[in-house]
């Protein structure tokens, strides 16, 4: 896995992360009446998306990774890859970057490593 292919699944695991939370506080607050299940399909998720993500973290780390998000400008986010070869920012339009987290959340769930 080259340098910025692992800098956006970084950026990508990181917000299907914060999107599983964001999932379980509507579970626990929601008018479901039979919670459980979906609590803990939801934990056992984010405990599979958090063990990906310490793994990649500290790949990162050696590598001298890192991802800055720069601005967010209505319906486009724009990140900042720094990388030892490059440093490159890329714009994301949101409903793109829904699509790329949908399908790291898709591959958590089947099991499928990175």
């Amino acid at each position: 896995m080259t340098d910025l292919e692992m800098a956006k699944l970084y950026l990508f695991l990181d917000l299907a992360i914060k999107n599983l939370l964001l999932d379980l506080k509507y579970i626990y607050e929601g008018p479901f009446r039979i919670k459980d299940p979906y609590i803990l399909f939801n934990e056992q998720l984010l405990t599979s998306a958090r063990t990906e993500m310490r793994k990649l973290k500290r790949e990162m780390y050696k590598r001298n990774i890192q991802v800055v998000l720069l601005r967010q400008e209505g319906k486009f986010t724009t990140y900042k890859f720094i990388t030892k070869q490059e440093i490159k920012e890329i714009t994301y339009m949101n409903a793109v970057m829904k699509k790329h987290v949908k399908y790291v959340i898709e591959r958590i769930a089947t099991g499928q490593a990175f």
